[in-house]
This record gives C-alpha cells, sequence and structure tokens, in this order.
C-alpha cells in the first residue's frame, strides 16, 4: 500500500507523539548553542583586536563596545518578541465600526453622482 494510501485510510493512526516536544527540546538547544557562540566570538573578537592593535585602549574600547551591542541583540530576541507579543494581546480585540457616508451636500460638492449608480 502505498504512503498516500496509508494516510488517507481512516483506520490508519500515525504515530506523531512527542514530535513537537523534540522540535521545541531541539530549538531551545539551538538557541542555547548559538549564545554561547557568539558571546564566545565577541570574546574573541576583543581579544583579537587588542592583540592586533598592540593593546591600545580606543580599538580595545570600540571593539569591546560593539561585541556587547551583538550579544545584547542575540540575547535579547526573545525577550523583544514576548514582550511584543505580550503587547498585542493586551490590547484585546479590534472593534470595526460602520460609519454611514457623508452626504455630498455637506462636503460642499451639491449634485454629485452616486458612486453605487456608475
Amino acid at each position: 500500500m502505498s504512503t498516500a494510501a496509508l494516510l488517507l485510510d481512516p483506520n490508519t493512526h500515525l504515530l506523531a507523539e512527542g514530535i513537537l516536544e523534540w522540535t521545541n527540546t531541539k530549538a531551545t538547544e539551538t538557541q542555547d548553542t548559538i549564545r554561547i557562540l557568539t558571546a564566545t566570538g565577541a570574546c574573541g573578537g576583543v581579544a583579537f583586536t587588542a592583540v592586533k592593535s598592540r593593546f591600545s585602549m580606543a580599538p580595545i574600547l570600540l571593539s569591546g563596545l560593539v561585541a556587547g551591542l551583538l550579544v545584547w541583540i542575540v540575547w535579547n530576541v526573545t525577550e523583544v518578541k514576548d514582550k511584543v507579543g505580550s503587547e498585542l494581546d493586551s490590547m484585546g480585540h479590534s472593534i470595526v465600526v460602520d460609519a454611514p457616508e457623508p452626504r455630498a451636500d455637506l462636503l460642499g460638492f451639491p449634485n454629485l453622482p452616486d458612486p453605487h449608480d456608475i
């Protein structure tokens, strides 16, 4: 029997339990790995800049600032997403109000044809 026939058969049960949990676990592990690699790379970049510039203060401070900004952006991506999501959820649902069309003679345009009649 083909895969399509198995999927369309109502008596076939798919054992897909745990896929969502596995995906969430892998996504969390990947996020943690990216954060660790970013922090390590930022520290390595500051150290490389220090050695390359022969320990001059200005390049070290600038590379430290750039590294800190990079680490801050990477570590706060999910916090910004959660904050925006919570603000959107707190706004509630939008209300749609049907307003009547303004009359043409009130706007100073007398004797205009009705656009629905054209």
